[in-house]
Order: C-alpha cells, then structure tokens, then sequence
C-alpha cells in the first residue's frame, strides 16, 4: 500500500475519532489507531491496550435466600422504605447516593451458613444510637454493639441471610 494511502486511512481514522468526541465519547483517548490485522485495510480502530479506571460504587445488590423473608426483614426491622420499582426477581430499597436492592440469586447459593463473609457495607443512618434501639426493639440481631469509630458512631448488625451490615450516624 502506498504512502498516499496510508495517510488516508490515518486521515479517516482521525476523523472517526473526532466523530466519537461529537457523539459524546469523551475519553476518546482511549481509541487508537493501529496497523489492521488483514490486507483490506490499513489500520484500525482499537481500544487494546487501554482500560479505564473505576470511579466507584454505583449499585449494590446483595443476594439473598428468600426475598420475600429478607424484604420483608429489611422494611420492618432495619426501617429501609421500597424504591418505586423493582426489576424482576430484585427488591430495590430506597437509599441515596447509591441504591441498594436484594436479589434472587445469579447462581446457587451455600444453603446453610452466612453470606457475605469478608464483605464490609456501611450504611448511613440519621442517628446510629437510636436505629441500634430500633432494631433491638424489632428483634433484630445486633452483632457488635455501639462504638465510636472513623466515621462516627456505629453499630453492627445481621440479617436473615447473615449479612453483617454495619450502621452509622451520618456526618455532614
């Protein structure tokens, strides 16, 4: 392939990029141009090589059991509120910034024994002293009791499927 050619391609690869960054792609950085594998074409378009960088947390599901128990135990006993809708086979509750659901699980589960082991969630909450007093009221499992720490004060406790799920007071 000739000089000429090659700049060509190159000229409409650039120009695809720019495209990209027209329709909204913003980290077009993460396009390249590099020599095609066949003879038809001279380069092509590649995302080889490139990866992006989480940002953070986006949506949280825990799987659960039995999601009617665990729905039900998360509303009346840990005092979440249901989102507006919920996808098939999910419970979404209602949590800010980022939403929370239970969920059937996306493959089988241990039948016996709890779940989450080594996975830490923290929930914010108005006041931890008094939703550790309500759920202890509700008959909630409180598996470490009150205590200050790095984000406030807090609590832990644990769900039908064993999910420790620790509480804190929100701070501003």
């Amino acid at each position: 392939m000739s000089l000429h050619h090659i700049s060509r391609f190159r000229a409409l690869g650039n120009g695809l990029l720019a495209r990209l960054r027209q329709l909204g792609h913003d980290d077009t950085a993460m396009f390249r141009m590099r020599p095609a594998h066949d003879q038809a074409s001279a380069f092509e378009i590649s995302t080889e090589g490139y990866m992006t960088t989480p940002v953070g947390p986006d949506f949280i599901a825990l799987q659960v059991r039995s999601l009617a128990t665990s729905s039900k135990f998360y509303m009346e006993v840990f005092g979440f509120e249901a989102a507006a809708q919920s996808p098939p086979g999910a419970a979404v509750l209602k949590t800010a910034p980022i939403p929370l659901a239970l969920r059937e699980p996306l493959r089988p589960l241990l039948e016996t024994g709890p779940l989450g082991v080594g996975m830490v969630l923290w929930i914010a909450c108005d006041d931890a002293s008094a939703l550790h007093d309500l759920i202890v009221k509700r008959g909630g499992a409180i598996l470490s009791p009150l205590a200050d720490g790095p984000f406030g004060r807090f609590f832990v406790a644990g769900d039908p499927d064993g999910y420790a799920i620790t509480f804190h007071t929100a701070q501003s």
